[in-house]
């Protein structure tokens, strides 16, 4: 049974992400799926993904003139949207998962039925003739009876958990993640940029809202990281040191730029912030991840850092070189206040290679920014004014913005972010 319900999982996905030969109106370089669509103007248009859809219905005018003909012929599509042989093995799967009890003992009794007969007719005195005769015999009716009852029992089980664990997941990965993802890969990994190795670096975050009335058109910087190596006692290292992976910790030291709003930086919610490597989407679902490295105030309100151990990832890889991603995350919670997960927030990876004990010349670590907007797509703001390793400017005194609106209080407090 578990070997048929993976293959047969397997096969509805591969079904039920059936692309079709239109681009999605908001995704325009991807073609569009059947199972994502909305409603517009008494039209059917169809989309790569879910966020899409959820894109397009909270901005319709911006996108309806890309929107073609997006109506597929009556005879591929149902009324509800999925293919027909979709529809039809839909039908054969919910009746199988149902009557799991029934199928099973259908098809073995079946199959006992028909080696009964030929072994009748080829081997009448034949071992297994007396062995299936048993099997088809009143004796054997209790067997069958909790056969039945048995299949029933681990069909409604398996079928409880599936429905419960992708209702679960359908319904909280765009409201945990956006469009992480769907940009920046799964796992998720950020770009290296064009710099040369290095094993200390800094970087900046950038703002990601947009208006005329903020400054520099809202193309601020928010934070600075400063990232690098260093021993349980805090000393740094450079390329040519002595090293030992398993002693050795990524640090990242962060801390706020001028004129960002308090807001964001408040202790309460600064301690939902977390460190780990571990890419699933659903953090805290089985508990607090294993790894998880908390982040520490420095300085309130005003400086952050946490040291996360290479030995994670070295134990794994050997002596002479390792590599590895690690992640800022940000515990989520729904309308209820129970927490659903952890929103990817920037990644960090790192290369490190040692010669004769030493870090050699092109151990190299870098970092960049998951975490986007489903209205906020990459080619709305470019990668060097979102998290950069060339200075992104301050905002200066008197400059600041005190409007919830324009810097995204409102639309942080309203989803609860």
């Amino acid at each position: 049974m578990p070997l048929c319900l993976c293959l047969c999982l397997c096969l509805q996905t591969i079904i039920g992400a059936e692309e079709i030969d239109q681009k999605c109106p908001v995704e325009t370089g991807k073609n569009a799926k059947t199972q994502y669509y909305a409603e517009h103007s008494g039209k059917r248009i169809y989309f790569c993904c879910e966020e899409c859809v959820e894109e397009f219905k909270s901005s319709p005018e911006t996108y309806i003139g890309t929107v073609v003909d997006y109506n597929l012929p009556a005879q591929d599509v149902d009324n509800q949207g999925y293919p027909r042989i979709q529809l039809m093995f839909d039908n054969a799967w919910n009746f199988a998962v149902k009557a799991a009890g029934l199928v099973i003992s259908t098809l073995l009794l079946l199959i006992v039925c028909l080696l009964h007969f030929a072994a009748k007719k080829l081997a009448p005195a034949g071992r297994f003739k007396h062995c299936s005769t048993l099997i088809l015999s009143k004796q054997a009716i209790p067997a069958w009876v909790a056969l039945f009852l048995g299949s029933e029992a681990i069909s409604a089980h398996l079928s409880h958990r599936i429905t419960r664990d992708t209702i679960r997941d359908s319904t909280h990965e765009h409201d945990i993640h956006y469009t992480t993802f769907v940009e920046y890969g799964d796992p998720p990994l950020p770009s290296r940029p064009d710099t040369p190795a290095r094993v200390k670096a800094s970087f900046y975050r950038g703002n990601d809202e947009r208006s005329s009335s903020l400054f520099n058109g809202g193309n601020y910087r928010t934070a600075t990281f400063n990232i690098d190596l260093c021993t349980k006692d805090g000393s740094s290292v450079s390329h040519g040191d002595s090293v030992r992976f398993n002693e050795l910790y990524f640090r990242v030291r962060f801390r706020r730029a001028a004129g960002t709003p308090d807001y964001f930086w408040k202790t309460g919610r600064m301690a939902k912030i977390y460190a780990t490597r571990d890419p699933g989407k659903f953090h805290w679902r089985d508990g607090a991840p294993e790894d998880q490295v908390k982040i520490q105030e420095v300085v309130p309100m005003q400086e952050w850092v946490f040291n996360y151990p290479i030995s994670l990832f070295s134990k794994k890889q050997g002596d002479r070189s390792v590599s590895g991603t690690l992640y800022i995350c940000e515990k989520r919670y729904n309308s209820s206040e129970s927490i659903i997960g952890g929103r990817f927030h920037c990644a960090f990876s790192f290369d490190l290679h040692q010669y004769a004990n030493r870090l050699t010349e092109n151990s190299d670590l870098w970092m960049g920014a998951l975490y986007r907007k489903r209205s906020l797509r990459i080619w709305e703001i470019p990668e060097s004014e979102w998290l950069s390793p060339y200075p992104i400017p301050e905002i200066p005194d008197g400059k600041s913005s005190s409007d919830p609106v324009l810097l995204g209080i409102d639309d942080h407090e309203k989803k609860k972010n």
